[in-house]
């Protein structure tokens, strides 16, 4: 009995040193804009490195899908199931992914839906990339953004794979020179 009662006290004791922490490893689900806000909260904050959206989330009113990877310094993913991404129906001035200052993240298999008509706003890019390095795009479909589908500033090695930008009203990817962005690499889009 003695024995028996040693090695549970033994286990329940280092319990806690045998388990692997949850937060950094488990993936946030995202299926409407607060789930999708807290989860990119969570991300930026070091407590997941996996956003999966489950869904078309739809975008209306002013700043509603601005969400924002900033200072993100590890290996990161955004990815989503067939078809789900952000459809956007107004309030098409400001960006609804924004990569800033930030290094290894991955954006993948994700739809951005902006409908057609204006509202007169002023238009800005749906996708940027601003400071950033080693930054991957690999399946994103851009429909009717209302300036460029991906904005690329003072950033290094982003590589855009098996993409489509389609009727943007200006550029599909717009890296202007002046910002001294370097290694981009553009394929099957």
């Amino acid at each position: 009995m003695k024995k028996v009662f040693l090695i549970l006290f033994f286990l329940t004791l280092n319990f806690k040193l045998l388990t692997l922490p949850v937060g950094a490893t488990d993936a946030c689900r995202a299926d409407s804009v607060s789930s999708m806000i807290n989860c990119v909260n969570l991300l930026n904050n070091g407590n997941t490195d996996e956003i999966q959206i489950n869904t078309l989330i739809t975008c209306s009113g002013i700043d509603t899908c601005r969400f924002i990877i900033n200072n993100v310094n590890r290996p990161v993913k955004i990815t989503g199931i067939s078809g789900a991404g952000f459809k956007r129906i107004d309030s098409f001035d400001y960006g609804i992914i924004t990569i800033n200052n930030s290094n290894q993240v991955i954006l993948s298999n994700l739809l951005f839906d902006e409908s057609f008509g204006t509202n007169g706003v002023i238009q800005n890019s749906t996708l940027a990339v601003i400071g950033s390095s080693n930054i991957i795009l690999d399946k994103i479909e851009s429909r009717h953004p209302r300036l460029w589908a991906l904005t690329i500033l003072s950033s290094n090695h982003i590589s855009v794979t098996n993409s489509i930008f389609k009727d943007s009203e200006m550029y599909g990817i717009w890296a202007p020179h002046y910002y001294n962005s370097e290694s981009l690499h553009i394929e099957s889009n």
